[in-house]
């Protein structure tokens, strides 16, 4: 007998439940890559030719005092944001990603003083997908957001002093399928955060967007 596809889901939670349940889980053999005194080469993490290079990281509390301004919970505008089908379809993501990656609207940020970690949280109802990153630039392992499978670790950084306006950034560097890195910048305006994002992949295609979030 042929086999029948499974129907599309239709409604947010359907949508949401399906992101849920294709997140990666973690082994413990994959946490041992990332060990904390991790490095990488920094030809590895390249920005695009237009994005400067962010400088080096004096001291653990530059970042923690640049992000004081993120901490909060902020939800997305989507009329004021730049369209993002591009991204998912150069990302080759499926309609039941892109629709489910859409609802994730709600952003927080907070600080972890204990451990010296900012946590990074999208979120839609009672799903949340989190990551967490060292202070003092240091990078760490993180899954990748697409869920594909395959290495990726981020880091923070300041942008340099043409830029400081800008705030925090943001590395991202994934291997496997559609590989790449990304760089992002987060700062406050008034009462909006942006959060600029440059993407560039390894089979040359790229991709640059704003998203604006306001005060939940």
């Amino acid at each position: 007998p042929k086999a029948v596809p499974a129907p599309a889901p239709t409604s947010g939670e359907d949508l949401l439940s399906a992101l849920w349940l294709s997140l990666p889980v973690v082994e413990e053999e994959t946490l041992a890559v990332y060990p904390e005194s991790y490095s990488y080469p920094a030809e590895a993490y390249q920005a695009p030719a237009d994005v400067p290079m962010d400088e080096p990281v004096a001291e653990e509390r530059t970042i923690a005092m640049v992000a004081q301004s993120l901490i909060g919970v902020w939800e997305k505008d989507d009329v004021k944001s730049d369209n993002e089908k591009q991204l998912f379809d150069m990302m080759e993501m499926s309609w039941v990603f892109a629709q489910a990656a859409k609802l994730l609207k709600t952003l927080t940020i907070s600080l972890d003083q204990r451990t010296s970690m900012l946590k990074i949280t999208t979120a839609a109802g009672m799903i949340a997908i989190s990551e967490d990153y060292h202070l003092d630039g240091r990078p760490s392992g993180q899954n990748r957001r697409d869920m594909r499978s395959g290495p990726c670790t981020g880091n923070l950084g300041l942008p340099p002093p043409d830029l400081i306006h800008k705030g925090m950034s943001l590395r991202l560097g994934f291997e496997g399928q559609i590989g790449g890195k990304q760089l992002e910048y987060f700062y406050v305006e008034g009462d909006v955060m942006y959060r600029e994002m440059f993407l560039t992949l390894s089979n040359g295609k790229t991709w640059s967007g704003t998203s604006i979030f306001r005060k939940a």
